[in-house]
């Protein structure tokens, strides 16, 4: 039976090559589902150790640079890291909370060469305090870099985002 609706065919059709290309766009390593490699590489990548993590877990996230020339971000933010995490209310995203950077401590510019790995592990709560767990919930990280190192500003920089990762409560 051929359908009246020409549209609803025109649909799916977009809907399958959205889904196809969205599946593609990260990997989960075979043999260990709770870890994620993060989105395909690009020029510049983050990727993380898993995608489920519990409340008390550390998380280990790397960035890496492909391209052929150095960049720059501030540190200073999360867990006073170059990454910034970010956490899903109601269906947007917004800065989380936890693992602030201490304010007493000034950011610095950090510089990534060609080829270069930058790996951070951060919990919850500041550096050198007693860290409560993060809160259960849907989570990314956000990294924002610049080519330049001279009169960074955020509005030139590039922005980039890790997997969607997820925390679940403690164990009882």
């Amino acid at each position: 039976m051929i359908s009246n609706r020409p549209w609803l065919a025109l649909l799916s059709a977009s809907l399958l090559v959205l889904l196809t290309a969205c599946a593609n766009h990260f990997t989960i390593p075979a043999g260990n589902s709770s870890e994620a490699s993060g989105p395909s590489p690009g020029p510049v990548s983050i990727s993380l150790d898993r995608s489920v993590y519990q409340s008390t877990a550390p998380i280990q996230v790397r960035v890496h640079n492909t391209l052929s020339t150095a960049i720059y971000a501030h540190d200073g933010k999360a867990a006073c890291t170059i990454l910034d995490l970010q956490v899903q209310m109601r269906g947007k995203w917004q800065a989380s909370l936890y693992a602030p950077c201490l304010p007493a401590r000034s950011s610095m510019l950090v510089k990534l060469n060609p080829g270069q790995t930058y790996i951070a592990t951060m919990q919850g709560g500041a550096p050198g305090e007693k860290e409560p767990p993060l809160p259960a919930g849907t989570y990314r990280f956000a990294f924002s870099y610049s080519t330049v190192s001279t009169n960074f500003n955020q509005s030139y920089a590039m922005t980039i985002y890790s997997i969607v990762f997820i925390v679940t409560g403690t164990l009882s």
